[in-house]
């Protein structure tokens, strides 16, 4: 039967219910219904090993695609992938996303690379001998397999061994691709005009890798495709002359990148930071490669652009964020995605940054060591605590979740600590009747968020002095669960109530069973 409009996210539902059986997903991935086993996918990392399991048999390729591209995949089916009789599926385990490659203690099994290494596939060849993860023996004997010694010598040799690699590549005519591949070194000069001749929409992808002279960067700063101009000031070679063409550019996303470019020289560095025009002064305060002097002078600039420019480098002299910028930030906090999306290894020292973005982009993850959490949800700044509580409320103590509904973080908001932390059960029950008799309204507006409302708490608010509080009480009263449970059976033939029934986080295994056996495939 049609599941209607709302079956891809029922799915999603189901698979990330907190109360959903093993028996139910494995139900759910055996019914090689394409739609619904590519949905079970999207939570990466939720499924039990017999889910993925069954998945890995799945008739589908793009199911078996995605199973290379979520964490948490068994050794045993990861090595049942690298035997598939689809070539891109062997590919896709050489070239899993980076937010999965930061949730793996070590990227595939040496059996996968033992198998892969003997594959048939040049296409396979070639990712394994790009692969970093890869054993290096298995590399170098992939690089003899090809008949380019070369290619290893330029991903894994010294750096004299890899820059002669990498001439004589340049001058191959059949492996000259590879140069362009490795970005550890510019694309030379004569290997442009063929690759923009080949395929006119990697000019933007070739000209940020170039090596520029003064007189090729003059001529690509006038080029009318905006792309080549982004390309431009984004490469590191950019000549220093070519910089105000670009800062003129009528396009501000070209002058962004431009003044941001970290390979500027200093000199040119500190005359931007002095420009007259706010607009250049913002622009050049987020580039990584200015001089500390000049980023205290700007953190005390007049204009707030400026400021949150020089908040957002990821490595601030110490003490300068707290000194200068601290309620600037505060009020103007957004999560750095790179702090978020990078491996945990390379980010965890933000735990003790002085840096108030990168310990808020730091608290949002959900994989921190308990250490780290602990250092988050003791910091001093309220932000930090509310997102580490957000990300983590198991693991953060339960006087942390009481400080933050009494303090009403998050009240008016993108998400109120009412609606992320008071249907917690650790909650005491004096901590309500606090909030009840608080004189401020959002300490009473937090009582409606607990899911089981107590019927004499709901009477006292429907008596409560504002209207607003009590014209909700009235309008509501407290349901039980078997009531709940009851009025969710009664509406499974509606695909919209049923969407909204697998949301609900309560219901027991047996209801999740009903729902989908109301909506599953025929």
């Amino acid at each position: 039967m049609a599941l209607g409009d709302f079956r891809e996210q029922l799915i999603t539902d189901l698979v990330m219910h907190p109360n959903v059986p093993e028996d139910l997903l494995v139900a759910m991935a055996a019914t090689h219904d394409a739609e619904t086993q590519r949905r079970m996918l999207s939570p990466y990392g939720a499924l039990a090993p017999k889910v993925f399991q069954v998945l890995a048999d799945s008739p589908h390729t793009l199911v078996r695609l995605g199973l290379g591209r979520v964490s948490g995949v068994p050794d045993d089916v990861l090595v049942r992938l690298a035997r598939d009789p689809v070539p891109d599926v062997r590919w896709d385990l050489l070239s899993r996303p980076r937010w999965v490659r930061a949730t793996l203690a070590r990227y595939n099994p040496p059996e996968v690379y033992e198998i892969l290494a003997a594959d048939e596939s040049r296409n396979v060849q070639h990712r394994l001998l790009a692969s970093a993860e890869a054993p290096e023996e298995v590399r170098r004997a992939a690089a003899v397999r090809l008949g380019c010694p070369d290619v290893f010598d330029l991903y894994r040799g010294d750096d004299v061994t890899a820059a002669r690699a990498h001439a004589r590549l340049a001058a191959d005519p059949d492996l000259w691709t590879w140069v362009v591949e490795c970005d550890r070194f510019p694309i030379p000069a004569p290997l442009v005009p063929r690759l923009i001749a080949d395929d006119r929409s990697r000019r933007p992808e070739v000209i940020v890798r170039m090596q520029l002279t003064a007189e090729t960067a003059a001529t690509l700063a006038g080029d009318p495709d905006r792309n080549v101009r982004f390309a431009l000031a984004r490469n590191p070679s950019l000549p220093a002359e070519t910089v105000p063409v670009l800062l003129a550019d009528d396009d501000f996303a070209v002058r962004w990148l431009a003044a941001a470019n970290p390979a500027l020289p200093a000199e040119l560095l500190r005359r931007l930071a002095a420009d007259p025009d706010r607009d250049v002064r913002a622009m050049v305060a987020s580039n990584p490669g200015l001089p500390a002097d000049v980023l205290v002078d700007l953190a005390q600039d007049e204009d707030l652009d400026v400021r949150l420019g020089v908040a957002s480098q990821p490595g601030l002299p110490a003490g300068m964020l707290t000194k200068y910028l601290y309620h600037d930030v505060a009020g103007h906090l957004e999560r750095l995605d790179w702090v978020v999306e990078a491996p945990l290894d390379e980010v965890l020292h933000y735990a003790s940054s002085d840096s108030l973005m990168h310990r808020y982009s730091l608290a949002h993850r959900t994989d921190l060591p308990d250490d780290v959490v602990a250092t988050l949800a003791a910091h001093g700044a309220p932000e930090v605590r509310f997102e580490v509580a957000r990300s983590n409320r198991d693991r953060v103590p339960v006087s942390l979740l009481v400080e933050l509904l009494w303090s009403g973080m998050g009240i008016g908001h993108r998400e109120p600590a009412a609606v992320a932390f008071a249907d917690d059960p650790r909650l005491p029950g004096f901590l309500f009747e606090e909030l009840l008799r608080s004189p401020r309204k959002g300490h009473r507006e937090v009582v409606f968020a607990s899911r089981w409302m107590d019927a004499e708490r709901l009477a006292r608010l429907a008596e409560d002095k504002d209207e607003e509080i009590a014209a909700v009480a009235r309008r509501r009263r407290p349901r039980t669960f078997d009531e709940m449970t009851a009025k969710v059976a009664a509406d499974l033939a509606d695909p919209k109530r049923r969407r909204q029934a697998a949301a609900a986080k309560d219901l027991p295994a047996e209801l999740l069973w009903r729902i989908w056996r109301e909506s599953a495939p025929a």
